[in-house]
């Protein structure tokens, strides 16, 4: 297996702090890349439908969002919402369902493409349930 020697310019010091200027959208879609790299590397010979999957899997619910889904939970837990942001919670905990059950399947799809159990394939690449809040 050859390495790369990494250029003293582009040091993980020097990526980290480059990543901190990112905007939260261009932060979201490094993550994601930088999640397949680590899973291609982990599964070295990714076919392309593995790929679509990966990416497909580590997709999530955009931050702003998820910042509105926890606010929301924050004021039910507080007895203080409204009705109207009480169907908006309801909204989006549907779509945070379905975001999770397209994932399982995307899990699932792929777990069966590598012969591999659910909970295997999960624990091999270090992928978790999404967290509702």
């Amino acid at each position: 297996m050859s390495t790369k020697q990494m250029s003293a310019d582009f040091t993980p010091d020097i990526l980290l702090e480059a990543v901190k200027e990112l905007s939260l959208p261009e932060l979201e879609n490094f993550a994601d890349q930088v999640m397949l790299i680590r899973a291609q590397r982990k599964t070295p010979h990714l076919s392309r439908s593995e790929s679509e999957l990966l990416r497909k899997i580590n997709r999530g619910l955009p931050e702003p969002m998820w910042q509105r889904y926890k606010r929301l939970v924050t004021l039910r837990d507080a007895e203080l919402l409204t009705e109207e942001e009480h169907q908006e919670l309801i909204r989006l905990s549907d779509k945070i369902e379905v975001l999770n059950a397209e994932r399982i399947g995307y899990l699932l799809e792929l777990a069966q493409l590598r012969h591999q159990s659910l909970s295997d394939l999960m624990n091999d690449l270090g992928i978790h349930p999404l967290d509702h809040g």
